[in-house]
């Protein structure tokens, strides 16, 4: 353990690199609807996703507002694009990433 006991961690990421930014009520309102109503009242195996359950979505949250930034200051194209699918981005690890980890890949 402690800091940079792993060279990297490498991150399933999206292109924005923008990681995931739902919580799980607003997962399941995008992806399901209203939970209240309709076919969202039945459970089954669709309804297991939301971003906790994902490897971008802890890497968010253990990097913290440092990480966000980072990624935020890279360029992106029109639509948003940092990288696009098929590259990856090699940066500084933040946060709690810190404790375990050299540098993050970033990988779409």
């Amino acid at each position: 353990g402690g800091e940079g006991a792993n060279d990297a961690l490498v991150n399933p990421a999206n292109e924005r690199l923008a990681g995931t930014r739902f919580t799980p009520d607003e997962c399941w309102l995008e992806l399901y609807g209203d939970p209240t109503s309709g076919a969202a009242l039945s459970f089954d195996d669709r309804y297991l996703t939301y971003p906790f359950q994902t490897i971008d979505g802890l890497v968010t949250d253990f990097g913290g507002e440092a990480l966000r930034c980072e990624l935020e200051e890279l360029p992106a194209d029109a639509q948003g694009v940092r990288c696009p699918a098929g590259g990856a981005v090699v940066g500084s690890s933040h946060g709690e990433l810190r404790e375990m980890y050299g540098t993050i890949v970033h990988a779409v």
